[in-house]
């Protein structure tokens, strides 16, 4: 493996990727005792993320580095990138 390559085990790589990231989330903000405030997309729960231009499942995990960002939601407020 070089330097500069990704590891990426083979779980990532497979059509299980969202679920698995969704566990990740999910487990995480349990983990934590914040689940009933973060770690899903619901009603009722802060939901503060990024929103990129291209679908992170639907593209070589290696190309995830080069995914432009669109914008975030933070606090319930739309931000999109201001382009320089």
């Amino acid at each position: 493996m070089a330097t500069n390559d990704i590891f990426v085990p083979r779980a990532v790589r497979s059509a299980e990727r969202g679920s698995l990231l969704y566990d990740c989330v999910e487990k995480m903000a349990y983990q934590l005792h914040l689940n009933r405030d973060i770690g899903s997309i619901e009603f009722g729960k802060r939901a503060d993320f990024c929103a990129l231009e291209a679908d992170p499942l639907e593209i070589d995990p290696k190309e995830l580095k080069d995914i432009p960002v669109w914008g975030t939601v933070f606090g319930g407020e739309i931000n999109p990138l201001k382009k320089i």
